[in-house]
């Protein structure tokens, strides 16, 4: 679901959706003005709008993300949500300044195309199989206002705009999907209104992109755990009238590793491509290992009866030996 050119970061005015989670009765979902006052970017209405979710309950349910200049409503995975609608009266903030359609239905949408005739297509690539089924989708989808063929050198494709207008073409990622991205179409016809020529000429299929060229390695956070008792470890307890003491002395050493690892190969310190981080922000796990505590320790403690009674035998030199080989397995 998504809202377009939500670039007005203070609202005037209260912002009003309703919306309906699997079928059921609608929520009000209210972005209050006065909690917009002193934002600086897309990312704090973004913030007010999540604040809202959660306050009419959807939280749970539904997330928002940033795209751009758009702000996106989203299903989370987990959830169990099997559709939902948004909906808001035509001439609330809502639509005029959030940037809301008056009547939404969630969808799967890959990208966004908005060909100069200003008509915005949602495109859903999720049963193409081959290049052929993409071109087909891409000008099935847009009602035949983008026409797209594969580049002179057979590396990437070419969108043609089959309409007139002044807006202009461009194509943009939604739902936070990395196909626009991964097809090297996630561009504009030009840079202005002045050099458009009805074309995007996209880049490679499949080539390297820049948010593969930055990347971590061994982001690995270590320590090491130290504990002794040089003033000597005692301890007691009764069972009834009978008192057992033990002292002695012991150690422990640990040491502790987290931090990024590789996805593909789970090696921790592995590399992490900024494509990577990405795409598996919904999948933590696949990135962050969880601190490990690998680690050994023993202790001797002698052992006495108090009072010490002679029908209870404990030997010579009674003592509790503890050995622990690894915290994991003591």
């Amino acid at each position: 679901m998504t809202a377009e050119n939500s670039t007005l970061l203070e609202l005037t005015g209260n912002a009003t959706l309703i919306i309906a989670v699997n079928g059921g009765s609608g929520v009000s979902v209210i972005v209050a003005s006065a909690d917009t006052v002193g934002n600086g970017n897309i990312f704090d209405i973004a913030g007010n709008l999540g604040d809202a979710l959660a306050d009419a309950g959807l939280d749970g349910q539904l997330e928002v993300l940033v795209t751009g200049t758009r702000l996106i409503i989203a299903a989370i995975d987990s959830a169990g949500v099997t559709g939902f609608t948004v909906n808001a009266a035509g001439g609330n903030p809502a639509v005029t300044e959030l940037g809301f359609a008056a009547s939404n239905t969630a969808n799967t949408d890959d990208f966004i195309i908005t060909p100069a005739g200003g008509v915005v297509h949602g495109v859903d690539i999720s049963s193409a199989v081959t290049i052929g089924d993409l071109i087909a989708a891409i000008f099935t989808e847009t009602g035949g206002d983008v026409t797209a063929t594969i580049s002179a050198n057979g590396e990437g494709l070419v969108l043609t705009d089959n309409t007139i207008g002044s807006t202009l073409f461009m194509v943009d990622s939604t739902n936070s999907s990395p196909a626009a991205l991964r097809l090297g179409i996630n561009l504009a016809d030009a840079l202005n209104l002045v050099n458009v020529d009805g074309i995007i000429e996209g880049g490679q299929i499949g080539g390297t992109f820049l948010s593969d060229r930055f990347f971590v390695e061994n982001a690995v956070v270590e320590g090491n755990i130290a504990v002794s008792t040089p003033g000597g470890l005692n301890a007691s307890a009764n069972f009834g009238f009978v008192g057992i003491n033990l002292s002695g002395n012991g150690s422990l050493t640990a040491t502790v590793s987290a931090g990024l690892k590789d996805v593909g190969t789970g090696t921790l310190g592995g590399r992490l491509t900024l494509t990577d981080l990405f795409e598996n922000l919904d999948n933590i796990g696949s990135i962050v290992q969880a601190p490990v505590v690998n680690g050994s320790g023993s202790f001797t403690l002698d052992v006495s009866l108090n009072p010490s009674f002679s029908e209870i035998s404990l030997g010579s030199t009674p003592q509790l030996l503890i050995d622990i080989v690894n915290f994991g397995d003591p």
